[in-house]
């Protein structure tokens, strides 16, 4: 009985000890990423100046469709980056570290939940989705009333979607009311698509009428 006693509270404390490693882990993790940031903020500057500095001079990204100025390997910033994480992914598969996405066969991107980089943006975009909900305590649309989650958006209440980000990646937003509860209780609401659409249309219609008073 002391042996299995002292066997147990061995066992215990090996595990104690594993659990506090983790957590000192990912604060470690959490402040090198913070440390990082804070690194290359400048460097990040410096990129989307010589971006626009090489747009004025006509070197411009040789990626089809893109009017950015070059930063490296004849790229834009954001065009070069793709190229380095499908590059990281291509290596990772060679490995055999694939993706836990079911079905995928893409190299691993993203370590701490081992996914490449389209099935990590996924499910982060799903996990900020369940923030917003939460935040705002609406589980149906506020004007029909339908409850089917699979139909269910975010409306900004204001109509000013389009001046509060200069993004062309859609998730800046999702990130930005998903950190904010106050925020996000404050500039949005839930409605289904159709009631979303609806309002949109009006709010149009009614900025068109508005211009051809002045006509």
């Amino acid at each position: 009985m002391a042996l299995e006693t002292l066997f147990l509270g061995n066992l215990f404390t090996e595990v104690l000890i594993r659990n506090t490693e983790l957590v000192q882990t990912k604060e470690e993790q959490k402040q090198q990423r913070s440390e990082y940031y804070r690194k290359n903020k400048k460097k990040w500057k410096s990129d989307k100046e010589r971006e626009e500095n090489n747009k004025r001079k006509g070197k411009i990204c040789q990626k089809t469709g893109c009017n950015n100025g070059i930063v490296s390997k004849g790229l834009c910033n954001s065009h070069y980056h793709v190229a380095l994480r499908k590059i990281k992914e291509k290596e990772n598969r060679k490995e055999n570290k694939i993706c836990q996405w079911e079905g995928c066969k893409k190299g691993v991107n993203y370590s701490t939940k081992q996914l490449c980089h389209d099935h990590y943006k996924q499910t982060t975009l799903k996990e900020w989705r369940e923030m917003i909900f939460q935040h705002l305590n609406q589980n149906k649309c506020q004007k029909c009333g339908i409850e089917d989650l699979r139909v269910l958006n975010f409306d900004h209440i204001y109509n000013d979607r389009s001046k509060e980000s200069t993004s062309k990646n859609s998730s800046y937003w999702w990130r930005k009311y998903a950190k904010d509860p106050e925020l996000a209780r404050n500039r949005l609401q839930v409605l289904c698509y159709n009631c979303n659409f609806i309002k949109e249309m009006e709010r149009k219609k009614l900025n068109f009428l508005n211009k051809s008073d002045f006509l």
